[in-house]
């Protein structure tokens, strides 16, 4: 407004009146604090409204939209773009004519890349490409030999090159959703740029404070100042970086229809078992259905993408829903054995305290009773600063360590017993491990081993949660189950440490060795004779075939 100074100048005036008026100094401390508390309340607010909400499903219909693969699996799978989402691509691209998938052998699948110009022209009839569609496609070239790649081929390099590849394909399949006003940027620009605005001027406040570590009012403040600008940085950095999208109206209508669509593929069609050269005879809808996680085998077959570890659908409880598996590496005590957590836990307990007692006494006494009289003042200073940062810090620790303590006395007496479907079972990284005379007498399988172990996880669905977490195991109960059984599990309900586990139902077959296109084919004639919606469903496919 008129008349009103801006917020740099304001921040000049202080921190020119603090260098000069010792008495000003509190008030900028308490200026960076408040500062620090609005943007941390403004970051939760921002994050509770922009959480991005999921379509309503529309009637069930087999008419598909103009919308690709990929961004089907964006507006179906809270508004993230899983890794389904590349083969889905590819076969989108093998329906429109830029290559052909064949089966060979029992489990062998082979792309053979359409006939191009040597300037790498569109076939025939087919249309020009979005710029995913030609990263997966110069992929496909990059990898043939005389126009032919076997899909086990198909996987996109070394790990750090294809997170650079799938990093690049995620941006483009939110830039071309974006461009279609189906989704936009949960956090808007302007929020980062007040968070490191607001960091920004809480650093400088705190510094002109100049708040001696041995001043028994205003030191405990300065330390809560400095951890929560800490915070608020590592807040500005994750929404800096973030390409999380939310919903817009059109996005929730859109998501909506496919929702429905694929509520007829599931009463309809039989793609959990269809290879990936069934795309000769479905189309189009083999695409989708791998794109909205119903088309299981031909993913598998085609290594562009794995099975997406946190988003899966499940039809526990009657009906198919999406469910997101989180997997906690850092939940205090995190499948620990109750007396374990307790334990460990009153160790770190008793380790953050005597650190943080230890740094907090040295803050208040710099020289140490006289014995560091000669050494500068101001080196002093900076190190009464950098033992009042030890001891904030400190307090990550010991709040971890008392949750876990907490956690661990509760499930000494409960338990709970969970019956569902596992959903994800996943080998993950093993991170930190035990020391080795600890890992002697808990993990007594793996004496004399060196490598580290990987961290075992199962997601079991009971059927009425749209969020799951995925609980820590040892190797003994891991290879006791597979993924889709149903199993009945007693579990810690707080630590997630799982006692037992009884498998009650095999997983579903997998429906053996591929099937021929022939095959294919007349297996889906005689369902259709059977189901007139999956006629009417092939009649769609072979239509969409027909206008190219």
């Amino acid at each position: 407004m008129p008349g009103l100074p801006s917020p740099v100048a304001a921040l000049t005036a202080v921190l020119a009146a603090a260098a000069t008026d010792p008495s000003v100094r509190p008030l900028a401390l308490w200026g960076a604090a408040l500062v620090l508390g609005l943007t941390l309340l403004l970051l939760a607010l921002v994050a509770l409204v922009t959480s991005p909400r999921r379509p309503r499903p529309a009637e069930p219909g087999m008419e598909l939209g103009p919308e690709p693969p990929a961004v089907v699996d964006l507006l179906t799978d809270d508004f993230e773009v899983t890794s389904e989402a590349v083969p889905a691509t590819l076969l989108d691209l093998a329906a429109r004519g830029w290559c052909e998938l064949e089966s060979y052998g029992p489990d062998q699948t082979i792309c053979r890349l359409a006939p191009t110009d040597t300037s790498g022209r569109a076939p025939t009839g087919a249309e020009a490409l979005l710029p995913y569609e030609q990263r997966v496609l110069d992929h496909l070239r990059g990898l043939a030999v005389d126009g032919v790649v076997p899909a086990a081929a198909l996987t996109t390099g070394p790990e750090d090159v294809s997170d650079r590849w799938w990093r690049g394909f995620r941006r483009e399949v939110i830039a071309d959703a974006q461009a279609r006003g189906l989704c936009r940027r949960r956090w808007p620009g302007w929020v980062s740029g007040v968070a490191w605005l607001a960091a920004l001027a809480a650093g400088g406040l705190l510094w002109a404070s100049g708040v001696d570590s041995n001043e028994d009012g205003l030191a405990p403040l300065a330390v809560g100042v400095g951890a929560a600008l800490l915070v608020t940085i590592a807040a500005a950095s994750q929404v800096t970086a973030s390409q999380r999208q939310r919903d817009t109206p059109e996005g929730l209508a859109v998501g909506g229809r496919w929702l429905g669509v694929r509520r007829y593929l599931v009463e309809h069609g039989q793609f959990a078992d269809q290879p990936a050269a069934a795309v000769a005879v479905w189309d189009r809808y083999l695409a989708h259905a791998a794109a909205m996680d119903l088309a299981g085998l031909a993913v598998r077959q085609l290594p562009l993408g794995a099975e997406d570890d946190r988003h899966a659908w499940s039809a526990e409880g009657g009906e198919w829903r999406p469910v997101v598996v989180d997997y906690p590496r850092f939940e205090p005590g995190w499948g620990r054995h109750p007396v374990s957590a307790v334990l460990l836990g009153l160790l770190g307990t008793a380790a953050s305290l005597g650190v943080m007692w230890l740094a907090w006494r040295y803050s208040r006494d710099t020289d140490l009773g006289g014995l560091l009289d000669s050494t500068d003042p101001e080196v002093l200073r900076r190190a009464g600063w950098a033992a009042l940062v030890v001891c904030a810090l400190c307090v990550i620790p010991l709040g971890y360590a008392a949750a876990e303590v907490w956690r661990g006395l509760a499930d000494l007496v409960s338990t709970q017993t969970v019956e569902g479907v596992v959903l994800r079972a996943r080998a993950r990284s093993a991170g930190l491990q035990p020391p080795r005379f600890v890992r002697y007498f808990t993990e007594p399988e793996r004496r004399g081993q060196k490598e580290a172990e990987p961290r075992w996880y199962l997601a079991v669905d009971p059927g009425d949660a749209p969020r799951l977490d995925a609980w820590r195991v040892r190797r003994r109960i891991y290879q006791q189950v597979r993924q889709h059984q149903r199993v009945r599990v007693e579990v810690r309900p707080r630590l997630g440490y799982v006692r037992s586990v009884q498998v009650l139902a095999p997983a579903p077959a997998a429906g053996g060795p591929a099937q021929s296109v022939g095959t294919v084919a007349a297996t889906t004639a005689s369902a259709a004779e059977a189901d007139p919606g999956a006629a009417a469903l092939l009649a769609a496919a072979r239509a969409l075939a027909e206008q190219r």
